[in-house]
């Protein structure tokens, strides 16, 4: 039988070829399978589990392989429906609403979809032609309603082939093209000229797959050098005619964090997981190459009601604070702290991003961690200490300072009487930490 109706979705089938698709736990019509035709119905794979969002760009939404989707919403697929309804609203929610089967020498297969809350219905028809390998489909809209819909895209199909990787549903311009690099440096200049932007996010969370260059005028292996200078071709042209915008070099990994970008970038946005517990080590490895003056830090709702905030945020003050959570769901105590502790943060900020680093026990090696920034006069400085899970019973060890001056002395916030800084360095500072808890200390010269 060329289409089967299982508990899960459906499945269609020619001769050698096999193509899934059923309803999500969300209600959403997502595709299952596309590949060699497999022996029975249930050795199909269902639909995927409702995908966790992660991320403003990353939302389940978006990481559904829906069958037909619609334009709006959190989703930054290439969308098959794009309609305006009468008043105004662009956003397309369309849902599972009946289902029809035709069987017969070419069996057929209609979906029906409802949009959530307008009444406009699409139909999928697919038709199997099992002995030619070919699988056809259509669409058709109708407006069920009185109102006026205005119709900008109506595609029939987004196959799910098993083609190359697109991750996120991209691909990659090919900057090692001169071509490419003059495109984008006029579509940015006119976009840059024509509007109030004074900030650009770069980006570059997409990375090569399947890399090549048939058309290289020389070896194609030379893309992955041409390609980076390309990059900096584009941004050192649109920075010379827009030297007061700010420029963000962002990747989900770091991918785009180089020395050589940092002659064109204000900032760099080190990593999208802001979980405070991960970032201690994320950040400890950044910053073995690049200053924290550079280094993005966000307190966000990550881990909100397992780490505390002045957990999260004193993270975050190793960097360049800045804020991302949902302000709108903190409390009135919750936004309070948060004030204080960006008051401290202006405080010591000349110290966390002009002055000189020390790693006193690394996080990616100990739950219990510690890194101070000490002026280049060697006048004042910071300690940031971090505990995450360590089991009781325990005594934490002494942090042991560093880059202080031996002849000078100095206090240390939270510590009884002043000592030469030989003596804070050689015998050490002790501090009772919690699970998942940490503090920020000032030491200054006297």
């Amino acid at each position: 039988m060329p289409i089967h109706e299982t508990e899960v979705g459906w499945i269609l089938e020619t001769d050698r070829a096999g193509y899934a698709f059923g309803l999500d736990r969300a209600g959403r019509l997502a595709h299952r399978y596309w590949g060699l035709r497999l022996p029975y119905p249930a050795d199909y794979p269902p639909p995927p589990p409702a995908p966790v969002a992660w991320a403003s760009f990353n939302d389940a939404g978006h990481l559904t392989p829906e069958e037909y989707p619609g334009y709006g919403g959190l989703s930054y697929v290439d969308p098959c429906l794009k309609v305006t309804f009468a008043d105004g609203v662009r956003d397309v929610v369309l849902r599972v609403a009946t289902t029809e089967r035709v069987d017969g020498d070419v069996p057929d297969l209609r979906i029906h979809l409802h949009d959530a809350y307008y009444p406009l219905r699409v139909t999928l028809h697919y038709r199997v032609h099992a002995a030619y390998d070919l699988i056809e489909r259509w669409v058709t809209v109708a407006n069920e309603g009185d109102a006026p819909v205005t119709l900008e895209r109506v595609w029939s199909a987004q196959w799910h082939l098993p083609s190359g990787t697109e991750a996120r549903n991209q691909l990659i311009l090919n900057l090692a093209r001169p071509d490419v690099q003059d495109y984008l440096i006029d579509a940015l200049d006119r976009l840059l000229a024509a509007h109030d932007i004074a900030f650009v996010k770069w980006d570059m969370n997409r990375n090569v797959s399947e890399s090549g260059w048939p058309d290289a005028p020389g070896d194609p292996r030379e893309v992955w050098v041409r390609y980076v200078q390309g990059l900096y071709r584009v941004w050192g042209t649109l920075r010379e005619r827009r030297p007061d915008v700010v420029w963000q070099s962002c990747s989900g990994g770091g991918g785009r964090a180089d020395l050589g970008i940092l002659r064109l970038a204000d900032q760099i946005w080190v990593s999208d997981n802001t979980e405070a517990t991960a970032r201690l080590s994320i950040q400890e490895g950044f910053s073995r190459l690049f200053p924290a003056a550079t280094m993005e830090a966000w307190v966000t709702d990550a881990g909100r009601g397992r780490v505390p905030l002045a957990f999260r945020f004193h993270v975050a003050m190793c960097g360049v604070l800045g804020v991302g959570g949902d302000l709108l769901h903190w409390s009135a105590e919750e936004r309070a702290e948060a004030a204080r502790w960006i008051a401290l943060y202006k405080d010591i900020r000349p110290l966390v991003q002009d002055g000189d680093q020390y790693r006193l026990r690394s996080p990616q090696a100990r739950p219990f961690s510690a890194l101070m920034y000490v002026a280049r006069d060697k006048g004042e400085a910071v300690l940031f200490a971090f505990r995450t899970h360590l089991p009781e019973p325990v005594e934490l060890p002494a942090l042991y300072p560093r880059g202080l001056d031996p002849d000078a002395r100095y206090t240390v916030e939270g510590v009884d009487g002043a000592r030469l800084g030989a003596a804070w360095m050689r015998a050490g500072v002790r501090i009772g930490l919690g699970d998942f808890e940490s503090t920020v200390q000032r030491v200054r010269r006297v």
